[in-house]
């Protein structure tokens, strides 16, 4: 989220995943709220097929994911890998 103050960000857009909606939207807020975005950023949860745009990032994580040859073609799409503990 630190991004999103450089970046100058003012709306995101997130894949629906009913199970963990209620706890992205509790995090949303909360980082948001941190950093003094809460007014001025919004964000929406999408159904897969609502935003084209989100395909592209789906295709590109799972082929980063998948290791090995489709990790190496797909890093010339990636600028910057975040390690997140699960």
């Amino acid at each position: 989220m630190d991004d999103l103050v450089e970046l100058q960000v003012t709306s995101l857009n997130f894949e629906l995943e009913e199970s963990a909606k209620n706890s992205d939207v509790i995090l949303l807020r909360q980082g948001l709220e941190r950093r003094g975005l809460r007014a001025v950023t919004e964000y929406k949860h999408l159904g897969k097929s609502a935003e084209p745009i989100l395909w592209i990032a789906d295709a590109i994580a799972w082929s980063y994911a998948r290791g090995g040859d489709f990790r190496r073609r797909s890093l010339i799409l990636v600028e910057n890998v975040r390690e997140i503990a699960g």
